[in-house]
This record gives structure tokens, sequence and C-alpha cells, in this order.
């Protein structure tokens, strides 16, 4: 239940909103893959963890990257982030099943289809990162601020393309899937913002 704020420029309702599969909310979809540079061609949807690598032996003994996106945070309705929304903090966190070298998380610039993306076909992402894991962050939970970055999906939701995950290093991450299991171990989204409402005027007749 959100909380109601006052400010000279008018009220704001304050609440948060946490979006993972399976949590059963409407806009908590997540896509999610892993792309690998030596198996170009090969699409890896449905996989329990997502895979980040330079040199990943499973996949060939070649760079991995993975994709993360939560496509339906952003609209008009209930249980979305409505387009007047200040996001005043958007906490990721993820589940680390191994850790490794440094991880660059990248805002992703061009569309991509979690069941026909390949290393082929990757989409685009900025050179800037948004954040970088730490050399061996350590096993379990890994949490981090991505709030100006949903706060740009909140104000564009079309421009939403999700994050890539990439490592220079031969130390890989792996990282659990929105089809992992336990459900508490997925990806998860947690977002705390104001949104302006209007309040009925004083009838002072």
């Amino acid at each position: 239940m959100g909380s109601l704020l006052l400010f000279s420029s008018g009220a704001a309702l304050a609440d948060t909103l946490e979006f993972q599969a399976g949590d059963g909310g409407a806009y908590s979809a997540t896509e999610d893959v892993s792309i690998a540079a030596e198996l170009s061609s090969s699409n890896f949807e449905g996989d329990a963890a997502l895979y980040v690598d330079d040199e990943d032996g499973d996949f060939g003994g070649g760079a991995v990257r993975a994709l993360l996106r939560f496509p339906d945070i952003a609209g008009t309705a209930a249980g979305q982030l409505g387009p007047a929304a200040t996001v005043s903090s958007a906490l990721l966190s993820l589940e680390l099943e191994s850790d490794g070298d440094v991880v660059s998380v990248h805002r992703v610039a061009s569309p991509w289809a979690p069941s026909a993306v390949t290393w082929d076909t990757k989409p685009v992402h900025v050179t800037v990162a948004v954040h970088s894991f730490p050399e061996d962050p350590g096993h379990g939970q890994y949490v981090f601020d991505i709030t100006a970055t949903v706060q740009e999906w909140v104000l564009n939701p079309s421009q939403n393309y999700g994050l890539m995950f990439i490592t220079d290093g031969s130390d890989g991450t792996d990282i659990v899937s929105s089809e992992g299991v336990p459900r508490s171990q997925r990806p998860h989204l947690e977002v705390v913002f104001t949104q302006p409402i209007s309040l009925p005027d004083d009838d002072d007749d």
C-alpha cells in the first residue's frame, strides 16, 4: 500500500513495485538468455542459468554474454510504473551460482527476442557500463542499483531493451535465470517511486 505525500506543487503517491518471474504479478515477465561467440548461431533460451565468461569451455571456449530484461514494468495499468513516475530507488537482485572476474553491466540499445537471439544477431549495447560487479563478489545474492536506468525506461518504455552482462576475464560468473529453481533466486527488481495524483478541489460554497 502506498503513502500519500503532499508537496507545494501537488500530491504524489509513494509506493513500491516488485518484479520477479513466477511471483504472480501481471507485469513480472522476465526475459533472459545467454549468447556464445563460438556457437554463434545457437539460441540458449530456457537455461536455468545465465553465463558470463570470456573463455567458456562449455560453450566452445569462447566468450559468453547474458541478456536480461523486464519488458512490462512501465505503462499505464495498475501494477506498472506510470509515465509520470519518479523513481527514487531501483535495486536489481541476482543470485550468483559462481563468481569470478569483473562483470560490466550495460544498457541494451536495440531489440532482441529471447527465443531467437544468438551471438550473430546480438543487440547493440551502450559502451559505458551502468554497473560493474567487483572481482569475486561471493556466491549468493548480489544486489546493485539501476535507478537511473529504470527512470529512463519509465520515460521511454519503447527503449527498454534490458541489460547485457559482459566480462573480459576467463574466470566466469553464473547467474540464476528466470527459469531457475527456487523462484526466490530468480532475477528480482524492486522499484521505489512516487506517482503524481490529483486531489479534489476544495469547495468553499
